[in-house]
């Protein structure tokens, strides 16, 4: 038995002898479920945010109008701070912000406890456990907006629906699950694509969204659109747990509440083996740390391109942002596979990251819309690097370490979604009378720090490659050489 061997029994004893991967017959199975519930959550996240503001203004106005214009088709130039109508707006925005915090904080928290557990109790009793308990939670939230608009409740009820959906793991848990999926029934050397794709079918429901959900709202009133979106995930779960095929045969040991499932996770990201994978999962996931936190603060594009010097209305910026999502959901596969034809994973990976320091440089020093159109295309490279580091962190764990790698993902990525708000949002605010673009080479210097991780990454991977090769020790099961 090889010293690999005999590390990876020490790592896990209690799953390497019983887990097994049971190829489905189909290959297309979990991109039905991210595409429908990319379909309802984003419009959800929209809609929410609408009925919040909804409610406040209500509340704030004892059932009036007091706006005198419609600010939604202004741009933060055009804004009169003198107009009563805009000190309204304020006292509304600020209140719904709140409660949007608190909204998100009741569903992060449960979630972050969750995904903790899920990921490696999957290694153990299936890839179906992390897929289908999001989902539930998803449809309860859901209903919890239907019964609260259809009964008139005040809106602080739809708080228990955010903590149903964050105890069944939210939607982050739900791509783990279908990523790992992926990686039991996908080759290495096939991943990066597949998960581009998965992830792209999120990008594809999200070109209509700016659109659909306010058209709803306007001409539908909030009760019709969250019935669809409740309705939508009854069928997305129905199809979860009917027709997704469980690909990991179930433990006798598998047992959720166990602090093994937390152990387990830890040590695939610090417990080194034969193949001295620690320091490359620590190198990739830092770099991963922080391009995932520059794609969290896109939160403050809107905000910029309101601004001066492009002074776009709301809905020019629904617009541009429904075209650079189309942008990227078609050139993300394209320039994917074209890339994958005259270079490895780490090489692609390395090249998203330097474009996206020139991406974000450029966005930084935009001065009209014309130079703001051309940012879409830079946008593909930017989105790729995540599927790529990805690909690159599975290629490294053995099939029974996937769940809890994806998990431990899962749960960096949860952090990097408050660290990005919290950071750029702040960055954003602090610099706006110096620069308005400044916080785009904040996210710059993100990149480029990712990317000097990357280097570091290729050019040890690279001369540990050849020093086995001089050896004739490369194990070419333990050697996943994708970089």
């Amino acid at each position: 038995m090889s010293d690999s061997d005999n590390m990876a029994g020490e790592d896990a004893p209690d799953t390497t002898t019983l887990f097994h991967i049971r190829q489905p017959r189909r290959t297309v199975i979990v991109e039905p479920v991210v595409l429908t519930v990319g379909l309802c959550g984003l419009p959800m996240g929209l809609l929410s945010q609408f009925y919040i503001v909804a409610y406040y203004t209500e509340q704030l106005s004892n059932g009036t109008n007091t706006n005198s214009s419609d600010p939604a088709n202004k741009s933060l130039c055009d804004v009169n701070k003198s107009d009563p109508a805009y000190v309204f707006g304020e006292e509304v925005q600020r209140r719904a912000s709140y409660f949007s915090l608190i909204l998100g904080l009741c569903s992060l928290i449960p979630a972050l406890f969750v995904t903790t557990f899920i990921g490696a109790y999957s290694d153990q009793a299936g890839r179906r456990y992390a897929i289908i308990p999001p989902i539930v939670g998803s449809t309860l939230r859901a209903f919890s907006y239907v019964v609260v608009v259809a009964f008139g409740l005040p809106a602080e009820y739809v708080l228990v629906g955010a903590v149903f959906e964050g105890s069944g793991g939210n939607y982050q848990t739900m791509l783990m699950g279908c990523f790992a999926y992926i990686s039991d029934i996908v080759p290495a050397d096939g991943r990066s694509l597949r998960i581009t794709i998965l992830e792209t079918c999120v990008f594809i429901t999200a070109m209509f969204t700016p659109f659909v959900a306010g058209f709803w709202v306007k001409h539908g009133g909030f009760l019709a659109p969250f019935l669809t979106i409740a309705g939508i995930y009854v069928i997305t779960l129905v199809y979860a747990i009917f027709f997704i095929p469980e690909t990991v045969t179930r433990s006798s040991q598998a047992k959720f509440f166990s602090t093994k499932h937390i152990k387990k996770t830890a040590q695939v990201l610090t417990k080194d083996d034969a193949t001295k994978r620690r320091w490359k999962l620590c190198v990739i996931l830092a770099a991963f740390f922080l391009c995932s936190v520059v794609k969290e603060g896109d939160v403050i594009d809107p905000f910029f391109q309101m601004n001066r010097p492009l002074c776009w209305t709301s809905e020019v910026v629904g617009i541009f942002q429904s075209a650079d999502v189309a942008v990227i959901s078609v050139g993300a596969v394209i320039f994917m596979r074209l890339m994958q034809c005259c270079m490895r994973d780490g090489g692609i990976a390395l090249t998203c990251g330097l474009l996206g320091v020139v991406h974000n440089v450029y966005t930084a020093f935009v001065q009209n819309s014309a130079m703001m159109y051309i940012t879409p295309l830079m946008s593909i490279f930017d989105f790729l690097f995540i599927p790529t580091a990805r690909a690159l962190m599975s290629s490294l764990v053995r099939d029974h370490e996937q769940g809890a790698l994806y998990g431990g993902i899962a749960f960096i990525e949860v952090i990097c979604s408050l660290v990005g708000n919290v950071v750029f949002n702040s960055v954003y605010s602090a610099t706006l009378y110096i620069m308005t673009g400044f916080v785009y080479l904040v996210m710059a210097a993100f990149y480029a720090v990712g990317c000097l991780l990357l280097v570091v990454f290729l050019v040890r991977t690279s001369r540990e490659y050849k020093a086995y090769m001089e050896l004739g020790d490369v194990d070419t099961e333990d050697s996943h050489v994708s970089w």
